[in-house]
């Protein structure tokens, strides 16, 4: 049959759905094109974020062809109906469970299968696979009526275990990482859950109208924007957060809002010699290897910046505030660990300043960095004074200044 014909034979609610789920597809096409502004060309992240997309397109597509071949009469359009009813399906739950995954990493930015809750994870897709592949030569999950009709079997259930319950389970890991962390996180998924929820209910209730990936679309939009913003308040050489966002929290102090109230001021020491003697690609090496070292070590409820050339502020949770000293050995010896086992051409030395935030008295923002300031610059002081020019290679001193409460 012509594709003139089947169009004329259309309901306006037919081509309103097929109208919706090209705008789906052409969102998509777009977002794939700029991805990498989001992700640069970080393997993992930017793999899941395209094979989410890659999902929602054939979904998407699936759908415009679902609407113009439904109801055609021919035998042609019956095989082409099978075939685009398995794409939408397994395209569907694929796309649920890739997401799962992508929200698991991006809350511990490591992916593992062998643990048991990633081996779990697997069971219902490979479930609902094997049956959507079982339903081409035996129908229990729908099956295509001679007049090219879709017509639901009881184990549809299967689907909707799969396709909701992942984004159930992803959202539930989410709500226990923030509560757990205790921090902001960027990577918000309320910026997700809103436009899909508001397209899943608008299908239901309407039984007409197909918006459940034209919502879910402009939630992957939300999301990017999202990400988007991470890049805003991430140092690119460190890893940790930068100045600005540093600064946003720092404002929190004393109003009743803010998680913290210790920090630590850290300054690399003769950071101006390695890039003088090495060049300044090794000296943004070095840079980067301070962010990675602080990541690793620091407790999960500490917020590290680099705060500006070779310096770096942390705050301390409130929880951690009392076990300042024990932070600042516990950096000590990540420190000398790296040294003498990293193959670098350099040595990592710096003096720290550590102050308490007091919140019973006029302490602010401004006195709280002045006094890790004195502090760690007394400390940089002690440290010139013992080693001077005479330093060597091989001393690996760091000079510390605390300020006990």
């Amino acid at each position: 049959m012509p594709i003139s014909d089947i169009i004329n034979n259309l309901s306006a609610f037919a081509m309103t759905n097929i109208a919706v789920n090209i705008i789906a597809m052409s969102l998509v096409i777009v977002l794939f094109v700029v991805r990498r502004r989001a992700f640069g060309s970080h393997p993992i992240e930017n793999s899941l974020f395209s094979a989410l997309l890659i999902f929602l397109f054939i979904s998407s597509t699936g759908e415009v062809f679902d609407h113009l071949l439904t109801g055609q009469p021919g035998e042609n359009v019956h095989v082409a109906l099978c075939a685009d009813s398995f794409l939408i399906y397994t395209s569907n739950v694929l796309f649920a469970f890739v997401w799962a995954v992508y929200v698991d990493f991006k809350l511990y930015q490591k992916w593992e299968w062998n643990s048991p809750r990633k081996k779990l994870m697997l069971i219902p897709i490979a479930v609902a696979l094997i049956i959507y592949i079982s339903n081409l030569f035996v129908p229990i999950v729908y099956v295509i009526t001679p007049d090219n009709f879709r017509i639901h079997l009881p184990f549809i259930f299967i689907t909707y275990i799969a396709l909701y319950g992942y984004p159930v389970y992803a959202f539930v890991e989410y709500l226990i990482y923030r509560v757990k962390e205790k921090r902001y996180f960027f990577f918000p998924m309320e910026a997700f859950l809103i436009p899909a929820l508001i397209g899943i209910v608008f299908e239901a209730v309407t039984g007409v109208f197909y918006t459940t990936w034209i919502g879910i679309v402009i939630a992957i939009n939300a999301l990017f924007l999202s990400l988007q913003s991470e890049k805003t308040f991430i140092d690119g050489l460190t890893g940790l957060y930068n100045r600005e966002y540093f600064n946003s929290e720092l404002k929190k102090l004393g109003n009743g809002w803010d998680d913290y109230s210790a920090g630590i001021m850290l300054d690399l020491n003769d950071f101006k010699q390695i890039n003088d003697s090495q060049g300044h690609l090794v000296g943004d090496k070095a840079l980067g290897d301070v962010g990675t070292v602080l990541i690793e070590t620091l407790p999960k409820k500490t917020l590290a910046a680099r705060y500006g050339g070779d310096e770096f502020m942390i705050l301390v949770h409130h929880e951690d505030a009392g076990d300042l000293e024990k932070i600042v050995s516990q950096i000590n010896e990540a420190f000398t660990t790296f040294n003498e086992a990293a193959d670098r051409p350099y040595t990592i030395r710096y003096s720290i300043g550590t102050t308490h935030y007091k919140s019973e008295s006029s302490d602010n923002a401004e006195s709280f960095i002045r006094r890790l300031d004195e502090k760690m610059y007394s400390a940089k002081e002690a440290y010139h004074r013992k080693h001077g020019r005479r330093r060597t290679d091989a001393d690996t001193t760091t000079g510390l200044a605390n300020d006990r409460v």
